[in-house]
């Protein structure tokens, strides 16, 4: 039993040795990036925008040239007939 009580100790202490250093490791990355690119002031100026509701500067394009393509009219659908291919396969009569 004793041995058991050791390993069971000892798996724990390696346990908690390993989630220590994920997390000094995790803070180690973010503390370097915040050394090299720290709080610089913003740089950039887009101005104010314009607001308009519902047009996007990135949705708006200009009417294609020509006239507007013909409307296609699909054929109606046919019913689908009694005795079909894959229902006598699922019968198991012949196609």
């Amino acid at each position: 039993m004793s041995g058991d009580a050791a390993k069971k100790r000892e798996s724990a202490g390696w346990t908690w040795l390993v989630a220590a250093a994920i997390s000094v490791g995790t803070l180690l990355v973010f503390l370097l990036s915040y050394a090299l690119i720290g709080e610089r002031p913003r740089t950039w100026q887009y101005g104010a925008p314009y607001y308009v509701p519902g047009e996007s500067v990135y949705s708006i394009r200009a009417e294609p040239p020509g006239p507007p393509p013909a409307q296609v009219e699909l054929p109606p659908a046919k019913a689908s007939p009694a005795k079909s291919p894959a229902r006598e396969a699922l019968k198991g009569g012949r196609p």
